[in-house]
């Protein structure tokens, strides 16, 4: 309903009153009104609901000063229903403020102590998979990946497990954004110089504020990590500083793709996503340099394995891309049994959700077995 110079709704609701909503109506509208208070019509070609009408003529008893003892009672009543209702909001907001505070459980280092160490290997495989994409939608959870991530990061940090713990900091999870959180920092460092294999790579996997490291030495802390959780055997470790042997992508680390192999071979064997997305990428990167060879059937085997199970992750492992990729070098090629081996594994024929691949059978690929 068009109420000419009573309100007007846009996003924040129900704004002015009287001269000063008409500032905020279009030309248009306010044609309108004008055209619709000459006929007499001030509310449009609908009838106006009775609680129009009161306000409509408490309005104009405002703009006369209208003191009749039925206007001064109702204006009354409605100015302490507003206050009321102002008053109530403002706890409402304070609520929800503090809601935002606490969503993140105080941290037990207790219960940190005394989480098993099967427990933690399970939780160190769901946290560094879903952190890597943590901004992203997960086929973990299929639908409402940042709600049910969160939840998941809540339960994790309340059973004792930190890397969750300092990534709801850090990162809030849902909503997304990157927090000034150092001490968050303090905590996950103070784990790792203790030993902690998993605040080891969690260092290297929380995407972070630069601020957060304040004047630490950030790339030199981290690589010393990776190279510690690697000697101690963790799988995110192995997967990083193995992703960046084979692909040759940080300035600090050589690149030596024998080396990289038994790592990431031995972190995808753990479960862990970012050693099948390197290997997959290692790769795809090959197609999008035109330099990947079609013809070598192994190879295809080996990137369709790896791009079909990093795929089972997240739907943004660009597998779709390398399959396109495939097909057109198949019909190009008269290889129709490429494009019959692309179909296989293909998530728009396999819906994702099915584990078409294991990690046993992309390793078992790439040893040549």
């Amino acid at each position: 309903m068009k109420l000419c110079g009573w309100e007007k709704r846009n996003d924040d609701g129900i704004q002015g009153r009287g001269q000063i909503e008409a500032q905020f109506m279009s030309l248009k509208e306010r044609n309108e009104c004008e055209a619709d208070s000459a006929k007499g019509n001030r509310f449009g070609n609908r009838a106006p609901s009775l609680f129009v009408l009161t306000v409509s003529f408490l309005d104009e008893c405002v703009s006369m000063s209208c003191n009749t003892p039925l206007s001064i009672i109702v204006k009354t009543l409605i100015n302490h229903i507003y206050y009321r209702a102002l008053a109530a909001l403002v706890l409402v907001v304070a609520i929800v403020s503090g809601s935002a505070a606490s969503d993140i459980p105080f941290f037990d280092f207790e219960k940190a102590k005394a989480l098993s160490l099967e427990t933690r290997r399970q939780y160190d495989v769901v946290f560094f998979n879903d952190i890597e994409t943590w901004n992203l939608d997960s086929n973990r959870y299929v639908t409402d990946s940042f709600i049910k991530r969160k939840a998941e990061f809540q339960q994790m940090a309340h059973e004792g497990y930190l890397p969750a713990y300092v990534a709801l900091r850090l990162l809030g999870i849902w909503p997304v954004e990157e927090r000034y959180d150092p001490e968050a920092l303090d905590m996950l460092l103070k784990q790792a110089e203790a030993g902690d294999s998993s605040a080891m790579c969690a260092i290297l996997a929380i995407p972070m504020k630069r601020d957060n490291w304040r004047r630490m030495d950030m790339p030199s802390i981290a690589i010393k990590f990776e190279r510690e959780g690697v000697a101690k055997g963790h799988g995110a470790c192995m997967a990083y500083y193995g992703g960046s042997l084979l692909l040759g992508n940080s300035p600090r680390i050589k690149q030596d793709r024998k080396a990289a192999m038994p790592l990431l071979l031995e972190s995808a064997r753990q479960g862990y996503y970012v050693a099948a997305s390197r290997l997959f990428y290692f790769r795809y990167s090959k197609v999008m340099q035109n330099t990947f060879d079609f013809a070598d059937d192994a190879e295809v085997d080996r990137a369709l394995c790896w791009g079909r199970l990093a795929q089972q992750h997240t739907n943004w492992a660009g597998f779709d891309m390398f399959l396109n990729a495939l097909r057109k070098y198949a019909h190009t090629n008269n290889r129709s049994d490429l494009t019959e081996k692309s179909f296989r594994l293909d998530p728009q024929r396999i819906p994702i959700t099915e584990r078409a691949v294991s990690p046993g059978d992309c390793i078992r690929l790439e040893q040549g077995a």
